[in-house]
């Protein structure tokens, strides 16, 4: 729900308390314009508030849910100026032995590599996967997601935000494309709204890790799963998983060379080769208790020591394409500029992952 100065991208209970998820479009709002009544309680005990007013932002509000009967239905009012909202709200319902690993992203265009992406992770330990699709869900998209251990999120928000030609306000190399028609201070909309409700709703007290990454994504460690890397390592509160860039290997002629295409879309071909130089941003997975918000790449609320460095990802979306901004159909909403790419399958062989 777009509101005047803010997206509340999710309200829900959970753990006796009433969760808003927010964006920041300019500046965070202030709690006390906010007029919030659950079941005709109105709520005024704040019991956090998480703020990120920087890169990649987000607003959560917690409060206590005065006690209600969580075995009737939980509605939820919010007043702010003149715009009344009103919804039902769903109650999360938290494990007793929380889960040790699971995994979520944000996806659109690309959605049809999703049984390859889930059949990597779940050698790797996985046991639940929460996605979220950025647009409206049809049938065709809840097949490709049909197992039991998967969640599908319907997150239909824009996925950039409209930025102001203003030397005063940070820049953003996408400009104002796909925006809103408020401008706003930072370009990131949707998919830091849905990290941060995938920590909170989906993770925190449900399970003991999470990985933020996105479809075209694998992190890989030599020879062990990461969910036994994990456990090995109990002293690490995120595991940072370094890009490298995986490219296709034309055996005929020796060299590297671009994706082939047939009636299905873009595959590889017999193998791949990996560049030795790993590239500076990453993705990372999580021990969700030391963190209260998530970046798309970083976090700085966990220090250096607690960090595990040593490791790698391959981004497959890019293998012998010199333009990716053009093709790749990515994690965000906007990336469906090239329908064949987006509609097809990518037919991956990734023996190189020890995938059986």
């Amino acid at each position: 729900m777009d509101f005047r100065d803010f997206t509340l991208f999710d309200v829900f209970w959970k753990n006796k308390s009433i969760y808003l998820i927010l964006s920041i479009n300019y500046n965070p709002i202030d709690e006390k314009d906010l007029d919030i009544s659950l079941n005709q309680f109105n709520l005024k005990k704040l019991k956090r508030k998480i703020v990120k007013d920087e890169y990649e932002p987000i607003l959560i509000l917690i409060y206590d849910d005065c006690n209600v009967d969580i075995d009737k239905d939980l509605s939820v009012k919010i007043v702010y100026g003149d715009i009344h909202y009103s919804k039902k709200i769903e109650k999360v319902i938290t494990k007793g032995t929380p889960g040790f690993l699971s995994i979520t992203t944000l996806f659109k265009g690309d959605y049809r590599l999703f049984p390859n992406y889930y059949k990597y992770y779940k050698g790797q330990g996985v046991e639940h996967f929460f996605m979220y699709y950025n647009g409206l869900l049809n049938d065709d998209i809840k097949e490709v997601f049909n197992y039991e251990d998967v969640t599908l999120i319907e997150w239909d928000f824009r996925y950039w935000n409209y930025l102001p030609a203003s030397p005063h306000l940070p820049r953003c190399p996408y400009g104002s494309k796909l925006g809103a028609s408020v401008w706003c201070k930072y370009c990131h909309h949707a998919q830091v709204g849905q990290i941060n409700h995938a920590l909170h709703k989906y993770g925190k007290d449900n399970y003991q890790y999470m990985i933020f990454n996105d479809l075209d994504e694998y992190f890989y460690i030599h020879n062990i799963k990461l969910s036994d890397h994990i456990r090995l390592n109990p002293n690490f509160h995120s595991f940072l998983f370094k890009n490298l860039w995986a490219k296709a290997l034309d055996e005929s002629l020796g060299i590297q060379g671009d994706l082939l295409i047939d009636e299905n879309g873009p595959y590889l071909p017999e193998r791949v080769v990996f560049p030795d130089k790993l590239v500076s941003r990453g993705k990372s997975l999580y021990l969700l208790s030391s963190v209260d918000f998530i970046g798309i790449h970083t976090t700085n609320l966990i220090e250096d020591s607690k960090i595990n460095k040593n490791n790698i990802f391959f981004h497959i979306c890019n293998i012998g394409i010199p333009h990716r901004g053009q093709l790749r159909p990515g994690g965000g909403g906007d990336r469906e500029r090239h329908p064949s790419w987006a509609k097809g399958v990518i037919k991956l062989n990734l023996d190189f992952l020890n995938l059986s």
